[in-house]
């Protein structure tokens, strides 16, 4: 049953088993999960069903750090979360992922891949990405591989859906679920803990026009994203002043995005007639069903360990004249060759977003060659100077809005450079062409001079086996709470190169799977 909290009584208390605070890929992929078993479940989100202004702008926050995405465009706050602007790439970590590396300071999760693996096929299913293969099997099917020295760089696939829309695609699911209630336009404001800070009590809710809400559960789930999920955690601070979960200082901290960085192009030996597999999404016989691979030059995993290195790939795309920036670009040269000023400032933010194809069309333009822009998808070290904390600022709903101060570290940009390095050498001795790498990026120095985060918010509320490591246990339980848990990427201690989502609902999965373990009448708080 869906219920809409501005049209409910004030206050409006409902009494659950569980509370899932938040409809993104993790909060929805948990309740679809727990659907038809015999707990009651409510499933919050802070919007509606269709996006409305005055919602979105409670993403509003502060940069101060590194230049970043403003937070009230890059997060989606309604029914179905940030799935609804996602393009579905996907693809699991991989096992060194989960390891503690010796050269990469707070590395290493409380969980191995093997552990993990069942629930990313599950993950796989509920994304709609077709069958679970991955790396090798995949990979050997799509003609035109480059037969690079599997010692210095692999090929890995992503696996590309629909792209679902988890909001639409499991509306009428969880609409039919008769143990599940979803309560739309319902703001968390605090989370209320018992006075020994051993257990939440109460959940406190409202919407913009002032309607309250109040929520007596026995286990909470937060599941609100990278952001925000240690955002209300700190402002939770009724009982435990410096935030719930917080006694080591380690909410917030740890705060990290997958960099890419515009390394440069290659141009290819033939003159512009070659095709690269890697440049474009294949259509790939798996199985008995079709899957949409994405392909990607990878560092492997011996390599990453003999020289001290983070994981990454790298993005070969093709530079087409028909890049949206290179046609804002041209569009806005015709403009100012009329004296039209007009359409200038949305001419520049579309070259700044497609910066690697707008280049490379320029280039291609230029020399009539056919060429590859090379970006990274790298993963960046754990920094605890990277961190979300609250600002003076407050929302409409009278709470502290955000600050971000993402940081990165030496071995990110190094990471980076030694990809870039390794690509250029293997595609010139396989004869296939030249790497012309940017400036910035052969500098040994840490300046980042052409760099953009992805939108993967992670880290926050990291996984560790005691409080001194992390915010949450190996279950996703807070440390010291009984029934406080946490859901989605701000658990990660560790990121990886590959995008989050398919971790983000496999965890989901796997703490469903414990929740139905557990015993609820030891949880009342009434």
């Amino acid at each position: 049953m869906f219920r809409d909290l501005r049209q409910l009584d004030d206050t409006t208390i409902v009494d659950t088993d569980i509370c899932i605070v938040g409809a993104g890929a993790a909060g929805i992929s948990l309740a679809l999960a727990l659907a038809g078993s015999q707990r009651r479940v409510c499933l919050v989100e802070s919007g509606g069903l269709e996006p409305e202004p005055e919602t979105l702008a409670l993403n509003k926050g502060r940069s101060i750090g590194l230049p970043y995405i403003p937070l009230d465009e890059s997060r989606l706050r309604y029914f179905g979360g940030t799935t609804n602007h996602w393009n579905s790439y996907c693809r699991p970590l991989d096992a060194i992922d989960f390891e503690k590396r010796a050269w990469v300071p707070h590395s290493g999760w409380p969980l191995t891949r093997d552990e993990l693996e069942p629930f990313y096929a599950r993950a796989q299913a509920l994304c709609e990405l077709g069958p679970y293969i991955h790396d090798d099997d995949a990979v050997s099917r799509v003609p035109g591989l480059l037969p690079f020295d599997a010692r210095r760089l692999v090929t890995v696939n992503w696996t590309i859906g629909p792209p679902t829309r988890f909001g639409l695609r499991y509306l009428e699911d969880l609409q039919t679920a008769a143990n599940v209630d979803v309560l739309l336009n319902a703001n968390l404001v605090e989370i209320v803990a018992t006075n020994d800070v051993r257990r939440v009590a109460v959940l406190r809710l409202r919407t913009l026009d002032g309607k309250s809400g109040i929520i007596h559960p026995k286990v909470v789930v937060l599941a609100c994203g990278g952001i925000e999920n240690a955002r209300l955690l700190l402002a939770s601070n009724g009982v435990a002043k410096q935030g719930l979960g917080n006694e080591r200082d380690l909410v917030g901290r740890f705060f990290a995005d997958h960099v890419g960085a515009i390394m440069g192009y290659v141009v290819p030996r033939d003159g512009g007639s070659c095709q690269l597999a890697y440049s474009l999404p294949a259509s790939v016989q798996l199985e008995r069903e079709e899957a949409t691979l994405r392909l990607a030059p990878a560092l492997p995993a011996d390599l990453q360990r003999r020289e001290q290195l983070l994981n990454a790939h790298a993005m070969m795309e093709c530079a087409d004249e028909q890049s949206r920036g290179y046609l804002a670009l041209r569009a806005a040269g015709k403009g100012l060759a009329r004296g039209d000023l007009g359409g200038l400032g949305g001419a520049i933010a579309t070259v700044l977003g497609d910066l690697d194809g707008t280049a490379g069309a320029l280039w291609r333009y230029v020399t009539d060659e056919l060429v590859f822009g090379v970006s990274t998808y790298c993963e960046t070290a754990p920094n605890p100077d990277s961190r979300i904390t609250l600002d003076t600022e407050r929302d409409r709903l009278g709470q502290q809005q955000v600050c971000l101060d993402w940081r990165l570290s030496p071995i990110d940009k190094r990471t980076s450079r030694h990809l870039c390095r390794i690509l250029g050498e293997e595609l010139a001795r396989l004869g296939f062409g030249r790497l012309h790498m940017d400036d910035w990026i052969l500098r040994d120095d840490e300046s980042w001079e052409d760099h953009h985060p992805r939108d993967h918010h992670m880290g926050t509320t990291r996984m560790g086996t005691d409080p001194s490591t992390g915010v949450v246990d190996p279950n996703c339980r807070v440390h010291g709470m009984a029934n406080l848990y946490i859901a989605g990427s701000s658990v990660f201690p560790t990121y990886g190169a590959a995008p989050p989502t398919l971790t983000i609902v496999a965890l989901a999965l796997r703490l469903a799977d414990h929740l139905r373990t557990i015993d609820f009448g030891s949880l009342s708080t009434r």
